[in-house]
C-alpha cells in the first residue's frame, strides 16, 4: 500500500463505528480490552505507562487519562546492518516477515570476574597509545547507542493497537526519518514502516500501519492456543493481547530493546 492510500483509510477510520463485541481469537480489540490489556501491561512492566495526550485529540471512548501507553527510552544499541548472527524467516502473511534473531551469548560469571578485575588493574596504570584506544572505541560505541520512546494507540479501523516509535540518538538530539529506519528490518522501511503524525500529540513519529495486525494476530493467537492452555497459570485470554502483540513487533525493530512479557508454557 502507498502512503496515499493508508491516509485514506487513516480518514475513514473516524468515521467507522466502534467494535463491542470482543473478536480477540480474530485478533482484534474492543476499546474496553485495549484498556484492560494496557492495565494488565502497566502491572506487570511498570515502565509501561498511560499517558493522557492533547486533550483535544482525546478519544471520547476512553478514559481520559488513558489515551495511549509508553515506554520510554528503550535502548538501540547496534543497527540492522550491524546484526552478524543468521536469521530464520517465517512467512506468516504475503507482506510480513517474522525475523528470529539468534539472541548474543552472555558471559558467564568467571568472565565478567576477571574482565571487572582487569579493569581495576588499568585505573592504576599510567594511560597508554592501547588505552586511548580503547577510549575511542567506547566513544564509538556511545556514539552508536540509541533510544526510543514506544508508544501504543488503539486503531480504530482495523481494532487493534497501532505502534510508534520517537527516536534519540546518545545526546537525546531527536533522529531524522533516515535514521530511524536505520532500526527497522528493511523488509517494512517506507513501506509498512512509514512516519505520520501521532493521533494524541503533536509530533510526526514512525509507525506500523495496523492493516494486518488482527491477521497475525489471529495466527499467532491459534498457534498459543494449540500448544498450550495456560500462560503464566493463567488462562490465554485478552488481557495477554498487548504483551502478545509487542513479542510480535519486535520482530519489525529487532535492535530496539523492547520491554515486555516472553509467554512461558506450562
Amino acid at each position: 500500500m502507498t502512503s496515499i492510500v493508508y491516509k485514506g483509510i487513516d480518514l475513514v477510520s473516524k468515521f467507522k463505528p466502534s467494535l463491542h463485541e470482543s473478536q480477540f481469537t480474530e485478533g482484534k480489540l474492543t476499546l474496553s480490552e485495549f484498556t484492560d490489556s494496557g492495565n494488565y501491561l502497566v502491572r506487570q512492566i511498570p515502565m509501561w505507562k498511560w499517558e493522557a495526550g492533547d486533550p483535544a485529540r482525546a478519544n471520547k471512548e476512553l478514559e481520559p487519562a488513558k489515551q495511549f501507553l509508553v515506554c520510554r527510552n528503550a535502548r538501540c544499541k547496534k543497527r540492522i546492518t550491524d546484526l552478524t548472527k543468521n536469521m530464520d524467516k517465517q512467512i506468516i502473511d504475503g507482506d510480513w516477515v517474522i525475523d528470529y534473531v539468534e539472541p548474543v551469548e552472555e558471559e558467564d560469571d568467571d568472565e565478567i570476574t576477571e574482565i571487572l578485575s582487569d579493569e581495576e588493574e588499568d585505573e592504576n596504570e599510567t594511560p597508554s597509545a592501547s588505552s586511548s584506544s580503547s577510549s575511542s572505541s567506547s566513544a564509538s560505541t556511545n556514539n552508536a547507542l540509541r533510544y526510543y520512546d514506544i508508544h501504543l494507540t488503539y486503531d480504530n479501523m482495523y481494532n487493534t493497537p497501532r505502534v510508534w516509535f520517537v527516536g534519540y540518538d546518545s545526546n537525546h538530539r531527536p533522529l531524522t526519518l533516515e535514521q530511524t529506519f536505520e532500526d527497522v528490518s528493511p523488509e517494512y522501511a517506507g513501506t509498512t514502516v512509514t512516519a505520520e503524525r501521532h493521533p494524541h500529540l503533536d509530533i510526526q513519529c514512525v509507525f506500523v500501519h495496523p492493516c494486518k495486525h488482527s491477521e497475525n494476530m489471529k495466527e499467532i493467537i491459534s498457534r498459543l492456543q494449540m500448544n498450550a492452555k495456560t500462560v503464566n497459570d493463567q488462562n490465554l485470554n485478552v488481557q495477554m493481547y498487548l504483551a502478545i502483540f509487542l513479542n510480535f513487533i519486535s520482530n519489525v525493530v529487532p535492535t530496539i530493546e523492547i520491554t515486555t512479557i516472553t509467554p512461558t508454557f506450562n
